[in-house]
């Protein structure tokens, strides 16, 4: 279970509620609360049901409220295997896995959907290429972002969104049409965290270079 990335706490809770049960509907409940309601007379004869879903749903949620530094330090032997924490702070690392540790399940989902934090584009997901890059303005609306990110005075979330925005607004075309493509630009997937939460964390400068990126690759396939 700690190589498949489940948390003790996660699993202690789901073990614990495994035949026995406080009598309520709670399924989340700290080790001092199991010890406290636990009651011989309330465990079940009936055989216990591993129920996969239910666990992740429960590590989910511990992985949730933890601590991004604790996540940290449990990651940390397996991001230096990758490579990651060579060329990248520890203060990096915490912002990436405060970011993306709510939408993760398991510590290996989690190291799996920050892989493009630390590693360089490889190949862009099919079914935003479809969407994002084959289409006929592709070109133009990212060559108007990468003018967007290199007049932004102040690189973070807040002033990324709201020139975004404003170029919406003055350019009579939706917000959209220029986030999804910066999204699948700078991080090769089409679902992640905020996106401009996720372009302060990773800079001006990597943004700008992965756009261009994306230029020059659909340049070469339209």
């Amino acid at each position: 279970f700690q190589d498949q990335g489940y948390l003790k706490d996660a699993l202690f809770n789901y073990l614990g509620l495994l035949g026995w049960s406080p009598g309520t509907d709670v399924d989340l409940m700290s080790r001092d609360q199991m010890i406290e309601q636990f009651r011989l007379k309330d465990v079940s004869k009936s055989a216990a049901i591993y129920d996969v879903d239910k666990l992740l749903w429960m590590n989910g949620h511990y992985m949730a409220k933890s601590d991004s530094s604790t996540i940290a330090s449990l990651l940390k032997e397996k991001a230096s295997d990758r490579g990651w924490l060579t060329c990248n702070s520890d203060s990096y690392f915490l912002k990436v896995i405060n970011l993306v540790k709510d939408r993760a399940k398991t510590l290996v989902e989690l190291l799996e959907s920050a892989q493009y934090f630390f590693e360089e584009i490889q190949s862009y997901e099919d079914k935003g290429l479809k969407k994002y890059f084959l289409k006929g303005d592709a070109l133009e609306l990212l060559a108007s972002v990468l003018e967007i990110i290199a007049g932004i005075p102040e690189f973070n979330a807040e002033a990324i969104e709201k020139t975004y925005r404003a170029y919406a607004a003055q350019n009579n075309i939706k917000a959209a049409a220029l986030i999804h493509p910066t999204r699948l630009a700078v991080t090769g997937v089409t679902a992640t965290p905020g996106i401009f939460e996720v372009m302060e964390v990773l800079g001006r400068d990597k943004c700008i270079n992965r756009i261009k990126n994306a230029l020059e690759y659909i340049a070469t396939i339209t």
